[in-house]
C-alpha cells in the first residue's frame, strides 16, 4: 500500500514514445519476468554504488499501469544527535522510489527518476523485457508548443472535450539566446486576453521553451496548474488530470504525432514527459 501510494503521488515525468506508435497491450509481467528485470537493474545499481535488492511494484488502472521501482542510493555519513545529548554518526543507505507509467493506448512511457543514467537504464531494461528490443523507447519529441503561435487563443478551446470547462495561458518562458543568454517570462491570469486588449499577439520571435496552463474542470470548483515544456516534459498538480489535458494537447496540436514502425526512420519519435 505504501508503494502504491507513492506511485501514484507522483507528478513529474518525461514521456517516451514506442516504437509501435499506437494502441499495445502491456504484456504480462509474471515473477520469472520481474526477477530478471530486477536482476539486470541491480547490475547497474551495484556498479553505480546503489547496492543491490531492488524492487518493481506493477500498479494497473485502465489503460495504463504504473510501475513503481524501490532501491538503494549511495551510502551517505550524517551526523545524528542522541537523546542523551551526545552526537554520534549514522552510516547508512538512503531508499529511492523510481516512478514509471506504461500508457497501452498511445504506446509510450513515462519516467521518473533522478538522473540520466536511471531513465536511460528503465528505458533500456523495460524496452528489452517487454518488447524484446532495448531501443524500444527512443528520445524524440513529444511536445511542441507551436500551436500558441500559430492559432493563438484557439489553441486552447477546449468545448469540444468531455471534463474541460477552460484552458488558458497564464505564463510562459521564450529563450531569446544571444551574447547574454536572455530569458523572457510572462505572467498573467490570462495572457491571451491581456494580449487582445491591447492589439497585440504572441509574436514569433525567440523559442518558446515553456508554458504554463490553467485548467478549469467540470468536477471540481479548484483550478489547476498544467506546464509543458517541449520536448518531453508535462507537469500536473493531480497525475489523474493527465488523461483530459492529453486528449486536449492530442486535438491542438501539442502533442507530437507519434511514428509508427516502418515510418520514415529519419523523423523523431513521440516522447512525453510531466513534472
Amino acid at each position: 500500500h505504501h508503494a502504491e501510494t507513492i506511485a501514484f503521488r507522483q507528478k513529474n515525468f518525461l514521456y517516451y514514445g514506442g516504437k509501435h506508435g499506437g494502441k499495445r497491450a502491456f504484456p504480462t509481467v509474471n515473477d520469472e519476468l520481474r526477477l530478471r528485470m530486477e536482476a539486470m537493474l541491480d547490475d547497474w545499481f551495484e556498479e553505480h554504488r546503489r547496492g543491490r535488492g531492488c524492487s518493481i511494484f506493477l500498479f494497473p488502472r485502465s489503460e495504463r499501469v504504473w510501475i513503481l521501482i524501490r532501491h538503494g542510493m549511495p551510502k551517505r555519513r550524517e551526523a545524528s544527535h542522541q537523546e542523551d545529548g551526545k552526537s554520534t554518526t549514522e552510516f547508512y543507505r538512503p531508499e529511492q522510489h523510481d516512478v514509471l507509467i506504461y500508457d497501452s493506448s498511445a504506446d509510450e512511457l513515462a519516467v521518473h527518476a533522478n538522473t540520466k543514467g536511471e531513465v536511460n537504464l528503465y528505458l533500456a531494461c523495460f524496452g528489452l523485457h517487454l518488447f524484446a528490443d532495448a531501443g524500444y523507447f527512443p528520445a524524440g519529441e513529444k511536445f511542441t508548443l507551436n500551436p500558441l503561435i500559430e492559432d493563438g487563443a484557439n489553441s486552447l478551446l477546449c468545448e469540444d472535450v468531455d471534463g474541460l470547462e477552460e484552458f488558458r495561458l497564464v505564463e510562459y518562458r521564450r529563450y531569446w539566446g544571444g551574447a547574454y543568454k536572455d530569458i523572457e517570462i510572462r505572467k498573467s491570469s490570462d495572457i491571451f486576453a491581456s494580449l487582445a486588449s491591447r492589439g497585440k499577439q504572441l509574436g514569433t520571435g525567440g523559442r518558446l521553451v515553456s508554458g504554463t496552463f490553467k485548467a478549469k474542470f467540470t468536477d471540481s470548483p479548484k483550478e489547476r496548474s498544467v506546464t509543458i515544456r517541449p520536448p518531453r516534459n508535462a507537469k500536473y498538480e493531480r497525475n489523474e488530470d493527465s488523461e483530459l489535458i492529453d486528449v486536449l494537447l492530442a486535438k491542438r496540436g501539442f502533442i507530437v504525432e507519434p511514428k509508427a514502425e516502418g515510418d520514415d526512420p529519419e523523423a523523431p519519435s513521440a516522447v512525453l514527459e510531466i513534472a
